[in-house]
């Protein structure tokens, strides 16, 4: 636990020490089976917005990861995981498909209470070319039907800063998934209602 509130604490001013970051990853992978879902996703994003990779924590902990994935599933943690891995790169393709078979299991629903939640697991997929046939299908049924996504990104209007970017995300996400028709519908939806998505959104597509 000191490990990782460390690695966050260094991960807000900046800093970049190889050694740091080195023993911090050994710790981890030592003290792993004591991590949280929280642990872990702290951890993996702190590495991540720094862009310092480490083989064989990532490799560890994406394997750790799949254990808590049923019995400590968490949306934000989880998302935070994929997104984390996606921006390094870290296409694994066990903690992808198992998270996949997750979010599936317990529903769009149950990930999109937040939408910054589904957002960044659509970017992570898209991102390191996943396309679990499972969680596509669960993806298409969202999108095209109600779309309790559009609904709660969209519950304050105009849109905010932050809801327009992750919108933009979704976008480009989507579109890499080969879910234009989602897309379209999303576009369909926000001129219905008189909604400005702004450029990033329509520059991505």
């Amino acid at each position: 636990s000191a490990g990782w509130h460390g690695e966050m604490s260094t991960r807000r001013i900046g800093l970049r020490d190889p050694d740091f970051f080195e023993w911090i990853a050994q710790k981890s992978i030592e003290t792993l089976p004591n991590f949280t879902s929280q642990n872990c996703s702290n951890l993996v994003w702190a590495y991540a917005t720094l862009r310092i990779g480490n083989t064989d924590m990532f490799e560890a902990m994406a394997e750790h990861i799949q254990t808590w994935l049923v019995k400590d599933f968490d949306p934000q943690h989880l998302s935070n995981v994929l997104w984390s891995y996606a921006k390094l790169q870290i296409a694994h393709r066990g903690l992808f498909e198992a998270a996949a078979d997750e979010v599936v299991n317990r529903g769009l629903e149950y990930i999109s209470r937040t939408p910054q939640n589904i957002s960044n697991t659509i970017w992570a997929f898209g991102t390191v070319a996943l396309k679990p046939p499972g969680l596509l299908a669960a993806l298409e049924r969202e999108f095209m039907g109600p779309c309790s996504y559009y609904a709660r990104l969209t519950e304050m209007r105009p849109l905010i800063k932050s809801s327009r970017a992750q919108l933009a995300m979704t976008v480009i996400s989507l579109h890499r998934l080969g879910l234009n028709q989602c897309v379209w519908r999303l576009f369909e939806r926000l001129a219905a209602d008189n909604i400005q998505a702004g450029g990033e959104a329509y520059s991505n597509w």
